[in-house]
């Protein structure tokens, strides 16, 4: 990449327990790729986090082995509470 950065790609981690917090970049029926940082990617395998509609250009909050809740839409979720 020009200027030296590259960017780092993960895939994500279940067995690690966090949530993932950012912005979903791209999405298939098998995989999500989240942008978490950055230059700092991480690839998630969509049959193995919890289930929830993800959203490409939305931020996401991915965790494993547990529900997780999509970040409100700041602009839209006045009084709304989470956006899904």
């Amino acid at each position: 990449m020009p200027g030296g950065l590259a960017a780092v790609v993960e895939r994500a981690d279940p067995q690690a327990r966090r949530p993932y917090n950012g912005k979903i970049v791209a999405a298939t029926e098998h995989h999500a790729l989240q942008q978490v940082g950055a230059n700092k990617f991480i690839v998630h395998e969509r049959d193995k986090s919890a289930s929830q509609v993800l959203t490409v250009g939305k931020n996401a909050t991915i965790t494993y082995g547990q529900a997780a809740a999509l970040q409100p839409d700041r602009d839209k979720s006045k009084g709304k509470g989470f956006q899904r």
